[in-house]
């Protein structure tokens, strides 16, 4: 599972850009129409066989530069069941920035490591980019009404105690 989609790296970019990206370079460029009807599922089937082919063999490089910002975030210790358009917004940064290869510029740079900053926050702890269950508002508890309990949760770093016997 991916931390974003290719609908999501659209929607925070564009299509005649990520087609730019995306195709291989000894394909033709097609109409950004085409990816945007193979992302929202409306399908290929009205494209000719070299429309299509270039519109696959682009999903995959997209596929390809999510699965690989996935798998970095990941490795910063999020769990990839979950979901937020936070995570959404970091994987789709991170991905652009794997299509962008040769072509990015000092900001693209600067993004990149800003999100990598992010996630290192989280994995000291500093930072929790993983949502937390909320029931009515209640922010970080979670109750099951069935069994009378109610479950906080807590990011271990904020709430602990180093100091000796002194209570």
């Amino acid at each position: 599972m991916s931390f974003a989609t290719p609908a999501d790296l659209l929607r925070r970019s564009n299509a005649d850009r990520l087609l730019q990206l995306s195709i291989p370079a000894d394909m033709g460029m097609v109409s950004s129409g085409a990816l945007r009807d193979a992302i929202s599922g409306v399908g290929l089937g009205g494209y000719d066989a070299d429309v299509r082919d270039t519109i696959n063999a682009a999903l995959e490089v997209i596929d390809c530069a999510l699965g690989d910002a996935t798998a970095l975030i990941s490795g910063y210790g999020v769990s990839q069941d979950a979901s937020s358009e936070s995570l959404k917004r970091i994987a789709s940064t991170l991905a652009m920035y794997y299509l962008l290869g040769n072509g990015r510029g000092e900001s693209d740079e600067k993004e990149y490591a800003a999100t990598i900053k992010l996630l290192e926050s989280h994995a000291k702890g500093v930072i929790n980019l993983v949502p937390m269950p909320v029931v009515s508002g209640s922010g970080s508890a979670v109750v099951d009404m069935s069994a009378g309990n109610v479950v906080v949760f807590s990011n271990p770093s904020r709430y602990s105690y180093s100091g000796g016997n002194d209570f």
